[in-house]
């Protein structure tokens, strides 16, 4: 599979765990907008950009990192851009599992973010429990 089916498959996910949820998901017209949804919850609209984590070669433990920028070519060059100012919360999906977490962009780190989703995390580190919304 290739990156577009991969995050295509996720954003799939992120619709139908909102819809389990009564959460309702809009999706706006157009590709070069910074956010894939728009949801409605608890009466606030929410810009949310949907990632899919991803474990790094050779890890042991339960930690997986999902990319809180994008990238785009522009003829030969390579820009990075993040979600500061842009975005509400990310969505980050895991392809082995069916739930989503929630991680609010004020919450996220530059560049890439790991997530623990061990059933203890330690004190450092960023635990998938504190990022359920819904």
């Amino acid at each position: 599979m290739n990156t577009t089916q991969i995050g295509d498959i996720s954003e799939q996910k992120f619709i139908l765990y909102c819809l389990k949820r009564e959460v309702a998901v809009c999706r706006p017209i157009g590709n070069n907008l910074p956010y894939d949804f728009i949801i409605d919850y608890n009466g606030s609209l929410l810009k949310v950009q949907v990632k899919t984590a991803y474990q790094n070669a050779g890890t042991v433990s339960d930690v997986w990192t999902f990319n809180t920028r994008s990238c785009s070519k522009n003829y030969n060059e390579v820009i990075n851009h993040d979600y500061l100012g842009l975005i509400d919360y990310f969505a980050v999906v895991r392809p082995d599992r069916d739930d989503v977490i929630m991680v609010p962009i004020s919450k996220s780190a530059k560049g890439s973010m790991k997530i623990s989703y061990e059933d203890k995390c330690r004190s450092n580190q960023n635990c998938y429990k504190d990022f359920i919304l819904f």
